[in-house]
């Protein structure tokens, strides 16, 4: 779909107006974001109605334990778009799953990465301090939710995203905002 949008006729056209290219891409992105909440909105609606019918009471929490998915939704978007500013096809899907994964487990690799040579621990460990922490954000929706009790400061994992969301929009504009 992004790749059928940006196509050099459809581009064309729209630029034809005074728009600027980089909200041409806010707008795909904040697009695909409502469709994603319009479905997060109904699937959560039903999960707390189905607990408000089992257990008769309002449990308001699940409403914020349950938005760690948008924000995780927000990074899926933004890192496609990220990757097709980059590389116009299909692979920007493939590198972002990839990089998703690499997230699960980001937080595990301290101890793994101590037995990498010097030079290529020093960016082994910037790979790790980008990459969006998956797994922690996961983490602090199962607490919000009483499902598990971990011990994770939610303040340096959603900031770390923030920062790292800004980025990615940033570099993605800055690189579709330049001719061809």
């Amino acid at each position: 779909v992004l790749q059928d949008m940006c196509a050099d006729s459809n581009l064309a056209l729209l630029l034809s107006k005074p728009i600027k290219r980089w909200h041409i891409l806010e707008g795909i992105c904040f697009g695909l974001f409502k469709i994603i909440f319009l479905n997060w909105l109904i699937m959560v609606s039903s999960l707390w109605m189905i607990v408000y019918f089992h257990t008769h009471e309002l449990n308001g929490m699940i409403w914020l334990g349950m938005s760690v998915s948008l924000v995780l939704a927000l990074i899926y978007i933004s890192m496609v778009i990220f990757f097709y500013t980059l590389i116009p096809n299909a692979i920007s899907g493939i590198l972002t799953i990839f990089i998703i994964i690499a997230g699960f487990g980001v937080s595990l690799t301290r101890e793994r990465l101590a037995s990498f040579p010097e030079a290529i621990l020093f960016f082994a460990n910037i790979g790790v301090e980008i990459i969006p922490k998956i797994n922690l954000l996961f983490g602090i929706s199962m607490n919000t939710l009483g499902i598990l009790d971990l011990r994770i400061n939610s303040f340096p994992i959603f900031c770390h995203t923030a920062i790292f969301l800004i980025v990615l929009h940033v570099v993605s504009y800055v690189r579709f905002s330049r001719p061809k």
